[in-house]
């Protein structure tokens, strides 16, 4: 699984003078959107509900010290979600992804009767966002588009293992139905 430095590493790459800020709006929607479309998270980190939206405290942390420390490269899928994050959310400014994210219920929600502008660390459940974003998605709502990604290849033998299981499973069923 990815961490947060990786997701951050991964965009920095794709918008190489990107605001820290905007980075790690980018970086939550990357999230949600894995969760929504993956059904579980990107990242292992949380992410909290602060003042200025949704932050991953780590990552936060790591970057003002200049400790960035990526594992290892996104796998194709993982580049594939974080890329349509970027395609869509990527030509907002950092104003208007605030204003998105705060309009939102996983914020909203973790942060409960928090006023603006206070601080919170409350931690924005991905559980939280795969559900908002998915009915986001089953409105109709203008979304990213989900990415479509080749799957990995099979092996012969796996291949036939499954063949041969499936033609044996048919093969009792059409007795059965011939025997009526």
């Amino acid at each position: 699984m990815a961490t947060i430095y990786d997701v951050l590493a991964h965009i920095g790459q794709r918008m190489p003078h990107l605001g820290m800020v905007k980075a790690f709006k980018l970086a939550y929607y990357a999230q949600a959107w894995h969760a929504t479309w993956e059904g579980r998270p990107l990242y292992t980190e949380h992410t909290e509900a602060w003042a200025m939206g949704p932050v991953c405290r780590a990552g936060w942390t790591a970057v003002k010290r200049g400790d960035q420390r990526p594992t290892h490269s996104l796998t194709g899928s993982e580049s594939s979600v974080v890329d349509a994050v970027i395609k869509f959310y990527g030509q907002m400014d950092g104003r208007t992804l605030g204003e998105l994210s705060h309009n939102e219920d996983p914020w909203r929600d973790a942060r409960g009767d928090v006023p603006d502008g206070q601080r919170c660390d409350e931690e924005i459940s991905v559980a939280s966002m795969r559900r908002y974003y998915t009915r986001k998605l089953m409105r109709g709502e203008p979304v990213p588009e989900r990415p479509t990604t080749p799957a990995e290849p099979v092996p012969d033998e796996v291949a036939m293992k499954v063949a041969r299981e499936q033609a044996d499973r048919w093969r009792e069923a059409l007795e059965l139905l011939a025997d009526r």
